[in-house]
């Protein structure tokens, strides 16, 4: 078996601490579940073309791509999703200490924006 792991791309949050603070605020939204910033969806993009450059196109196949429930995670997978073709499968199993379960928006609610989520993967998490 091979593994590989990679950290989600730059944060938004990171790059605008004071602008995403206040806005989760007035929004009413997790201020723990930021979006990538601008650098970091070019990160994604970069590092899905280096994958399936280098990686995926030595081995036969791509078997599963697994992500945390945060935003940030789904967003860096979804390139690679989008050109291997192989569905985002969300693992709670795979989070930050702080995440506490059901507490980011599920799957279903996910799948709106990234219809690359497999609806039918179940976490492992319990």
């Amino acid at each position: 078996s091979r593994i590989v792991i990679i950290r989600h791309g730059d944060r938004f949050d990171y790059a605008n601490p004071a602008f995403w603070r206040n806005s989760c605020k007035i929004a009413h939204q997790n201020v723990r579940d930021p979006p990538l910033s601008s650098l970091g969806e070019r990160q994604a993009e970069e590092t899905a073309a280096f994958i399936q450059e280098k990686i995926v196109s030595q081995w036969e196949k791509l078997d599963a791509i697994l992500v945390s429930p945060f935003l940030r995670t789904i967003q860096t997978a979804q390139p690679l999703a989008r050109r291997t073709g192989v569905p985002i499968s969300i693992e709670e199993g795979i989070t930050e200490t702080h995440y506490a379960k059901n507490s980011l928006p599920s799957s279903d609610d996910r799948f709106a924006y990234f219809p690359e989520i497999d609806l039918h993967h179940e976490s492992s998490y319990s």
